[in-house]
């Protein structure tokens, strides 16, 4: 495995995108002061996984991105892509080229990636352990660096050994292991606790379920005589309703009954008014024919003595025409002609005057019978209104009886409603027994249910408790595993130390 390619872009004093190729050996690059050189090799620990900013001659972690020139603007981002070329294989799972970068924003924002995908710094040093890379690998030598490694105190040398003979993996899964293990004891410490906890809890939870038990036979009884009361409650009450309900429909049968009555007798007197307003009418018309005929009666008496006037003047005439018969001999003819067509007139009209004496007899029976009509009717008009007097009377009666009856009703349907309250509060009242009976069941079940969680956690506990044994005993044997194979490893330390003179040249640079 050798470095195959560097590009950064940002980085430092790199503001344009660059491209760095190297081919298998050694590779050299040169230039004079200030031209970037070290930068090179910081951006290789940078990508690496480098959190120290003191290592990257740094202030802050900000400093590694281009802060800009006069000429060149600032660039927002600084990112760095190492490649790895891995055809032999030294990374197993990997492909032949691996692909490492790490970008890093103003705004503090860090992104590190291995083929393009998104990853943890933890996956990027897993995957250099044991290789000489990294952030504290040994294969990254700055100037100055030897002198510190030969300065070294000997736990930071035995960490670079081991580093170089590839135990750190072992080393870092025995930690692993042992914090592993510990949180197991922890675990287990808390199950004993735990258990001990149930235990103690495991007594009372007994008696309370054989107290909720007994309590539950007792509520059943009591909720059966609940129940038998409450139904010859019921009983009672229907029946009471049942024959309420019967009289109400007596008494509504009677109410329609008198309706009925006083409607036949408002239909009745309005007839009787009818009646009674058509024959004022009759009267007022003969009386009106009354008056006519008085009128003419007046008329012919006012003739007849016309007529009477007339014929005393004619006689004067008479008396005279005789004094003067001598001397209107020749007038006498016309004169007699007169007298008669007098006498003839005086006949007719004598004639007609009987026949008026006639007329007003009749008229005068006429009207004697319409004034015994009239009183006839007076009378049956007053025992008309007697009888109306009577009926509103009765009215009045029936009206006080509908009233008595209507208040009759209405106490029975307060008394109705009374029982229906009653009925409903009963029936509320036995809902709310219902509602805390399957309260009190649904807490039964509950406490059962806890009970039966407590025992399947219980039965968890205790299943992890033999698992986590099951692991602890795994993890002593990889601990065994680890052991010997440090011990293997041991004699590769003992040589590696007899050529720690020639350390440079022991190892390839990349």
């Amino acid at each position: 495995m050798y470095l195959k390619k560097l590009r950064l872009s940002g980085f430092k004093s790199f503001a344009d995108p660059v491209s760095l190729e190297f081919s298998e050996g050694i590779s050299a690059i040169v230039g004079p002061n200030g031209s970037g050189k070290s930068n090179i090799t910081d951006a290789i620990k940078w990508v690496l996984g480098e959190q120290s900013i003191k290592s990257l001659r740094g202030k802050k972690m900000e400093d590694v991105i281009f802060s800009g020139t006069e000429k060149k603007q600032a660039s927002g981002y600084a990112e760095v892509v190492l490649i790895l070329d891995n055809k032999d294989g030294s990374l197993e799972n990997y492909p032949q080229e691996i692909a490492i970068s790490r970008k890093l924003f103003r705004s503090g924002e860090s992104d590190y990636a291995i083929n393009k995908k998104s990853c943890k710094l933890k996956e990027i040093h897993s995957i250099f352990m044991d290789t000489g890379l990294g952030k504290n690998g040994y294969s990254l030598i700055s100037q100055g660096s030897i002198e510190n490694i030969l300065a070294s105190s000997p736990t930071e040398l035995r960490n670079i050994f081991e580093e170089a003979v590839g135990i750190v993996s072992y080393k870092t899964k025995k930690n692993e292991a042992e914090k592993k293990l510990e949180q197991t004891q922890g675990h287990l410490d808390r199950l004993r606790d735990i258990m001990t906890e149930i235990e103690k809890q495991v007594g009372p939870l007994k008696n309370q379920s054989r107290k909720a038990k007994s309590w539950l036979t007792l509520h059943e009884e009591l909720k059966t005589v609940d129940q038998v009361i409450f139904y010859r409650k019921m009983s009672s009450a229907v029946a009471e309703l049942e024959e309420l309900k019967k009289n109400l429909k007596e008494q509504l049968k009677r109410c329609e009954q008198i309706e009925s009555t006083i409607q036949k007798k408002d239909e009745l007197y309005q007839k009787l008014t009818i009646e009674n307003r058509e024959l004022d009418l009759l009267a007022d018309a003969e009386k009106k024919n009354l008056s006519v005929l008085k009128a003419d009666f007046d008329q012919v008496q006012r003739e007849d003595i016309r007529c009477k006037s007339q014929l005393e003047a004619n006689e004067i005439t008479q008396e005279r025409l005789k004094s003067e018969a001598e001397s209107l001999a020749s007038r006498m003819s016309a004169t007699l002609e007169r007298i008669n067509g007098l006498e003839l007139e005086k006949n007719i009209l004598a004639e007609n005057l009987r026949t008026y004496e006639l007329t007003w007899g009749e008229l005068e029976n006429s009207l004697n019978l319409l004034l015994l009509e009239e009183q006839q009717e007076k009378d049956r008009i007053k025992a008309t209104q007697d009888h109306i007097s009577n009926h509103q009377s009765l009215c009045e009666k029936l009206e006080t009886k509908r009233f008595e009856i209507k208040t009759a009703i209405q106490e029975a349907k307060t008394e109705a409603s009374f029982i229906e309250t009653y009925l409903n509060e009963t029936a509320a009242s036995q809902n709310h027994i219902v509602s805390d009976l399957e309260q009190l069941k649904k807490d039964m079940n509950s406490l059962l249910d806890e009970k039966q969680q407590r025992e399947d956690r219980y039965k968890q506990l205790q299943t992890q408790y033999n698992r986590d044994l099951n692991e602890q005993k795994s993890l002593q044997n990889q601990a065994h595993l680890i052991a010997n194979n440090l011990k293997v490893n041991a004699s590769k330390v003992e040589y590696l130390k007899n050529i720690q003179k020639n350390y440079q040249d022991y190892f390839p640079t990349i």
